[in-house]
This record gives structure tokens, sequence and C-alpha cells, in this order.
């Protein structure tokens, strides 16, 4: 731990703290956990002759640090903060610690709001479990990144990776180690960098249908994008073509993320704060989570096997569509006999429809809510689309680079909704970093939305606003934290670069072809949905409606024929 300045010492004590002194003017702090976890600290000359080795005085003081230390239960694990000019966390209550401060909504912003109080590293605990927040992005990359080794695992969660056992089979709730590692390198070889090309024809054939079914029926554009989504991630994962929104195989996959989204819902399962609860056998009365969590575990994994084995038995057959699943099948090197190759090609195959419906469907559905209200927007990006594109034909991937503002529509989408406010990690071991001890396995949860919302990287953070992105007169250009929203360190979606292709495709499209309008009440008078969110884990939108209609009998007839090429 960091010495103290002869200024801060002793003035500095957080409420609750007991202080030993010794008689001695230089003085070192050392911070350890009460029977409660109320933060204690205490202080000792490094240089007194009592605490020299064999000394009895010395040795009963250290005693009595350790004490301090070891008294502390599940309930009070030492938590450690060397204090500078105020407190870093918010008044806990004995046992329950924090619980009382928190909202049943909106988190992230009453972790934004801590901050602003406490600074952008805040600590709190709620019944034993300790949580560094952070909402200061160069402290995220610190941590996230550059120490990804240390924070590259998940923390405990019992209902949902443990009991609903979505620790084994999915790549957001594995443990960081080699099974992920090996389920990543599958994903990468789908979908990395260097590859992600080859898929381009099959996301613009899909994109091409998405747009015809909002020619046909506009008022389903919710159900449009979901499906797109869906089917597409469906073709190119397993080779399977689904044929609506009530297609069996998205039945399923749609359970599996209601069940998973239910499995995580913070403060909903009491296990989760107390793992003793897990060992419940469900045969007991009053045992309904493991009863539910049984239930969920078998239908999780019947929509994760249920394609894995119609594509490996297509493939068995000769009668397989091409598919990135089809394709890792019939490389030599794969042998479903080892073990734990068939899991990790499920795992990947799994999360890619995961990745789709949680982050690009839900944004999109942001996008036509954000262009209500912005017609200006619409209609900035609609010039460029007609300089660059003109009238003849529709928006390729190829396009990005020449429509930049498109481009700063995408970014802005994804900064203003963080579509996944926070990203939780957990330290594998002890660390002090900037002077402040987190304990091995903490929750280190990076704030996404509080940084995309930082009113020191963003002005007017609270609106929409592409221009943000480029130099302007009075104003350069504001950073890109695209890449943010992906997640950070070794757990960033693998993904981003497919993700932010298909994006670009379907925004530019919808602009090209479309306008994008307020629904009219009965008087004739634009109806402007509130933009708002669901609150959970994966922001979505409230439902809301919008008229939907082509730009020109020209344009609708481009997406008619686009389908015949």
């Amino acid at each position: 731990m960091r010495e103290l300045p002869d200024t801060e010492k002793r003035e500095h004590v957080p409420h609750g703290a007991t202080t030993i002194t010794t008689n001695n003017s230089k003085e070192k702090t050392v911070v350890a956990g009460s029977a409660f976890p109320v933060l204690i600290e205490v202080r000792w000359l490094s240089d007194h002759p009592s605490l020299s080795r064999g000394d009895d005085d010395g040795a009963s003081v250290l005693r009595h640090c350790c004490a301090i230390s070891c008294a502390s239960s599940r309930f009070a694990r030492p938590v450690a903060w060397v204090f500078r000019s105020r407190r870093s966390s918010p008044k806990p209550i004995p046992f329950a610690g924090n619980v009382h401060q928190l909202p049943k909504t909106d988190f992230f912003k009453t972790y934004s709001s801590w901050a602003k109080v406490y600074g952008p590293i805040v600590y709190f605990y709620v019944f034993g479990r300790n949580f560094i927040v952070l909402t200061d992005l160069d402290m995220v990359h610190d941590l996230l990144s550059k120490r990804s080794a240390h924070y590259s695992t998940r923390p405990r969660m019992v209902m949902a990776a443990e009991l609903v056992n979505r620790g084994q089979n999915s790549v957001v709730f594995q443990k960081y180690g080699q099974r992920l590692r090996d389920v990543r390198r599958i994903i990468n070889s789908w979908v990395g960098k260097n590859v992600v090309e080859s898929s381009f024809p099959t996301v613009t054939q899909f994109n091409r249908k998405m747009l015809r079914s909002l020619l046909e029926s506009p008022a389903d554009f919710h159900a449009h994008v979901k499906f797109k989504f869906g089917s597409l991630v469906f073709k190119l994962t397993y080779g399977i073509d689904v044929q609506s929104i009530y297609d069996p195989y998205i039945a399923l996959t749609e359970e599996m993320n209601r069940r998973t989204s239910m499995a995580i819902a913070p403060g909903r399962w009491l296990c989760d704060s107390f793992p003793i609860l897990a060992k419940i056998p469900s045969w007991m009365p009053w045992a309904h989570f493991r009863r539910w969590a049984n239930e969920s575990r078998e239908i999780i994994q019947e929509a994760i096997r249920a394609p894995f084995e119609a594509t490996r038995t297509s493939v068995l057959r000769g009668e397989d569509s091409p598919s990135w699943l089809a394709k890792s099948l019939l490389d030599a090197e794969v042998d479903l006999s080892v073990p734990g190759v068939r899991e990790d090609l499920w795992t990947a195959a799994a999360g890619m429809y995961n990745a789709a419906i949680d982050t690009s469907s839900t944004a999109m559905h942001a996008f036509f809510l954000l262009m209500v209200h912005h017609p200006e927007v619409q209609e900035k990006a609609q010039r460029e689309l007609d300089a660059v594109i003109g009238n003849d034909r529709l928006p390729i991937i190829e396009d990005r680079d020449s429509l930049p503002y498109i481009d700063n529509i995408v970014k802005e989408l994804l900064r203003f909704s963080a579509v996944v406010p926070m990203v939780p990690h957990s330290n594998e071991e002890d660390d002090v970093y900037n002077g402040f001890f987190i304990p091995k396995g903490s929750w280190v949860i990076a704030n996404l939305w509080g940084i995309l919302h930082d009113p020191r990287l963003y002005r007017d953070p609270e609106n929409f606003i592409p221009e943000r992105f480029e130099d302007m007169k009075d104003y350069p250009a504001e950073p890109d934290l695209t890449l943010a929203a992906f997640g950070f360190g070794r757990r960033a979606c693998p993904g981003i670069h497919f993700g932010l292709a298909a994006l670009f495709i379907d925004i530019a499209s919808i602009l090209s072809v479309f306008d994008i309008r307020p629904a009219k009440d009965g008087n004739g008078r634009d109806i402007l949905p509130p933009i708002e969110f669901i609150d959970g884990n994966i922001r979505t939108m409230l439902p809301f409606d919008c008229v939907v209609t082509p730009r020109s009998e020209k344009k609708a007839e481009l997406v008619r024929q686009s389908l015949n090429e």
C-alpha cells in the first residue's frame, strides 16, 4: 500500500473506523475488514522497535491486525480502501451492506451518480459480495484490458452459471480458461476480421428480405428486424432456413434467452447471495427455485443441442447446406469423440444467435425510434446516400467508406443506446489498483453507460448527435468508443466486425429506401413515443409505433428486383 502524505494522516479516517497508533511520528496505512464489513483503518509504525523480529509487543500488534481480518466471515470479506480526500463508497449497513441503496431499475444511472460523489471507482457490497464499479474509460482499460490476465473471468452467478448450467454452455458465462479460449477460437474462425467478408453476400441477401417485409407490412417493423437477425444467424451458423418468427428453432432459442435473462435478474434469486441454498434438494416443498432451475437447464440444453444435431446429421448424410458449423464439422482435425469438442462447437454456435438478438436487433429497434425523433438526421443521411448511391441501386457493405455520415449514425446509435450498459468481470486474485485493494472474486463492473454518457467526453450526451464524431469549427471530434460497446480485453465480443457490418447495411438500406415518421393520433397530430428502455442486462425498447413508407416507387421497385438477383 502507498504511504500517505503527512497532510493526509488522521484526517480521513472513515466512519466507524478504528485507529491503532504507536508513539512514533512515522505511520503507514493498512486497511482490514471488521466482523461486519465496516472499513477499519489500522496505523502502525514501520520502524518502531517493537515491530522488529522476535519482539512480543510488536507481534501482538500484528496478531491484532490478523485477528481483525480473520474475524471476517463470508459477510465480512476484508475489503481495503486507502482513503483519499473522501470516502469511496456509499455508507453500508451491517450484514446487508448497500442493498438498501440499490434501485430496482437503471442500476447504471445510480452508479453514475455515485461516481460523481465518490469518484470514478466506487466500492459497495451486498450480503458479502464485493462490487467495484468503474466509470472511467482509462481505469476500465487498465484493469480489463491491460490486466486482462487477472480480470477476464466472470463473477460467480449461482443461479445462471451453476444451477441453470450457463457457465458450461454459454460463451458469456463461462469462466476464463482453456475451454473459453477454444470456443472463442472457433467463433473467430467464423466471424473474425480476416474471414468476415465471406459472409457479406448472405448478410446482404437477408437484408433485402427484410426490406421486402418492410414494404409488405411496415407496421410490423419490430418483428421483421428481429426475424432478420435470427434467421440470418441460423442460416450462417447451422445452414438452417427458418421460415418465420414462429419457427420451432426460433421459439426454442427465444425461450432459452428468456430463461437466461430471468436467471441473471439482479436480486431475483436468494441463492446468488447465499450459495449454500443451492445445495437444497429440489424435492423439498419450498425449493421451487431448484425445480425452476432444473426445468430451465433442460430447455436450454435442448435449444443448444437441437440445431447442432440437425446440422451434424445433414453433414453425415451429405445433405448439408454451407454453414459455419458444417465447415467445422468437416474439418479433418475435428473429432467429436474427443471429450469437450462437441460441447465447444455447440457452445460457439449457440453464442452466435444470442449475440445477434441481444445487441444487433435491439440496437436496430432503437434506431427506428431515434429516427422518429430526429428527421433532420434522416434527411442528412438520405442526401449523402443519394449523392453516393443514386437512385439506381441499393447500398452494399462495400459502400461503407464512402458513407461517413451513415457510419457516424452507427457509432452514435451504439453510444447513445448502450445496449449492454454494464460489463461484469471478476479478478482471479487479490489486486491493488491506484491504492485500492480489490479482493479476489469481486464483481468488477465497467459502467459502460456512464462512460458513454460522460459529459467530460461528450457534449450534450443525452442527445442523439451523429455529427459529434466529425471535426467541426467550434468543436473537435469526440472520442469514438464503438469498440467499447462490444466489451473489453480477452472477453471482447469476437463478432464485432460482423455485427458492425450488419448494422451498417441495415441502416444504410432502410434510410435509402424508406422514410420513418411518427404515427398520427385521431386528429392527425404526431405521436412522439418517449425514448425509454426496458431495464435489464440488455436494454430493450418499450413498444412503440411509427410509420415506415417508401421514399418513392422507384426505391420500392429496387427492393422487389433485388430479390431476383
